[in-house]
């Protein structure tokens, strides 16, 4: 992202830089392609700034035999969208208690672990498509919302 006075920018515009006809254009682009609610709320910003959205999720959570393990935004980054960041991390932390009792191995752990993330990655993309607010078209809506629903039980 290029900011009003020709800087490079990878993640984040910040407050104040974004060029005045960027903005403008961005808000018309709002208002024919987004919902009335979220093409309302993209027209009243008055500064805007722009974070970019990113899934990552490591292939991995459990390093060093069990010794070193990724929990919440170190296991995976999830956009805002799914609302399960939190969720994610008190879920494998919920299930660690099961590892170090004895009762789920580090294995089964870090496939559940992975598994939610994943699920957890398809909502985000699933309710941005829902909302219009990617370009990306949804993959599966239903079988998504399925997986999220029997997650979640």
């Amino acid at each position: 992202m290029t900011d009003n006075k020709n800087k490079y920018h990878r993640y984040t515009l910040p407050i104040g830089k974004m060029a005045p006809d960027v903005w403008e254009h961005q808000k018309a682009l709002a208002r024919k392609n987004l919902s009335p609610l979220f093409a309302e709320l993209i027209t009243k910003v008055k500064r805007p700034f722009i974070q970019v959205i990113t899934d990552l999720i490591s292939p991995n959570a459990v390093f060093f035999q069990g010794k070193v393990l990724l929990v919440g935004d170190a296991l995976a980054t999830l956009r805002p969208s799914s609302a399960l960041g939190t969720n994610q991390a008190a879920r494998s932390a919920m299930n660690l208690v099961a590892v170090l009792e004895g009762a789920m191995s580090f294995e089964e752990w870090e496939k559940r672990s992975l598994e939610f993330a994943q699920m957890a990655r398809n909502v985000g993309i699933q309710r941005e498509a829902l909302f219009n607010l990617s370009p990306r078209p949804a993959e599966n809506p239903t079988a998504a919302s399925e997986q999220q629903k029997d997650s979640m039980l």
